[in-house]
């Protein structure tokens, strides 16, 4: 349910390119949901989300709107018997995020977020990497992204203490947590700008210190005077073996206009290695949470970002947020 504009540019083209089926659509404004059917051939458009929820033939709910309604639609659709894809951030905290995942588990249900940039092509190759063990021990990890947001696009978004926090790095974030898991630790110091439009922090600099010997920094800015295809938008991982350079495309310049790519940079002293990468963050990577929920839905287990995995990133979160008020390194509390 919800037909604005992250179901028509990113849910429903890489549901139609990875062949879902996609059975009926609801929201609040019923002319954005009929344009929305019209243009994906949609068969059924639902004149309440009650209609929605009776369809005998929908067995997963992907729900795209503000997080603070996830809780009421979510319980509603579990109670119906459906399985739940919430948008990110999974609540607005995570006491509401562990109440959407005790709903699920009552009604025996599952539950996933959209943490999509697990799927962006030079994330997921750098994670198959560290699976590999090619990087040997991992020294240390970075990301930093810099471009310009027009957050006016977004006005409910100013509401928000930390809406660059909840709503963009929150991404960088979770893409660590799947690299290297949660860190115990975090310090962080989050910015307004002038030029933003809003008087809310839209830049961040945060150091995560993580179990064992590794530490990594998220680096953020929303104000870059540069043009759309100079922003940045990378990561680098070094380990004691190998080190290597990602690019996420869509952070820079328009979605598509820029491919992913990585850098690999062995200790040996061989030539870097540059490896081309298929496919997009937006729309591709989008497929992702709803393939892995719908192979636990077959096949038992969780997905891949379940609602508790989620939870750990809000938590994260609120560790960051924590940091910047008190001026100090805070650790991580444990889900």
């Amino acid at each position: 349910m919800g037909a604005g504009a992250i179901a028509a540019t990113a849910h429903l083209p890489a549901y139609r390119r990875a062949g879902f089926d996609v059975q009926a659509v609801y929201d609040v404004d019923a002319a954005a949901a009929q344009a929305l059917a019209e243009r994906f051939g949609i068969g059924r458009v639902c004149d309440s989300l009650g209609e929605l929820l009776s369809l005998p033939e929908v067995a997963v709910v992907d729900v795209a709107v503000p997080a603070e309604h996830n809780l009421p639609i979510a319980s509603r659709a579990f109670e119906a018997g459906k399985h739940v894809l919430l948008q990110k951030p999974m609540a607005p905290d995570s006491a509401r995020a562990r109440a959407i995942v005790e709903a699920a588990e009552r009604a025996g249900r599952l539950v996933a977020v959209n943490h999509q940039m697990r799927w962006a092509p030079s994330v997921r190759a750098a994670a198959e990497l560290l699976r590999q063990g090619a990087f040997g021990e991992v020294i240390d990890y970075s990301m930093r992204f810099n471009r310009r947001t027009d957050w006016s696009a977004w006005p409910w978004l100013a509401e928000l203490a930390y809406p660059e926090l909840w709503y963009n790095s929150i991404h960088y974030l979770d893409a660590a947590r799947f690299w290297f898991g949660t860190p115990a630790t975090v310090y962080a110091r989050l910015g307004a700008h002038q030029t933003s439009g809003i008087d809310r922090p839209t830049r961040a600099v945060i150091v995560a210190g993580h179990p064992g010997r590794v530490t990594g920094s998220v680096q953020v800015g929303h104000d870059s005077p540069k043009p759309p295809l100079s922003w940045t938008a990378e990561f680098t991982i070094e380990g004691t073996d190998l080190l290597v350079e990602g690019r996420v495309g869509d952070m820079i310049g328009h979605p598509g206009e820029v491919p992913d790519a990585i850098r690999l940079f062995a200790r040996t002293g061989a030539g870097p290695q540059e490896r081309e990468l298929e496919g997009n963050w937006f729309p591709d990577a989008f497929a992702g949470p709803m393939r892995s929920l719908m192979a636990a839905i077959a096949g038992g287990g969780e997905p891949e970002t379940s609602g508790a995995d989620a939870v750990e990133t809000l938590l994260l979160l609120e560790a960051v947020e924590a940091s910047h008020r008190l001026g100090m390194a805070v650790e991580v509390e444990a889900r």
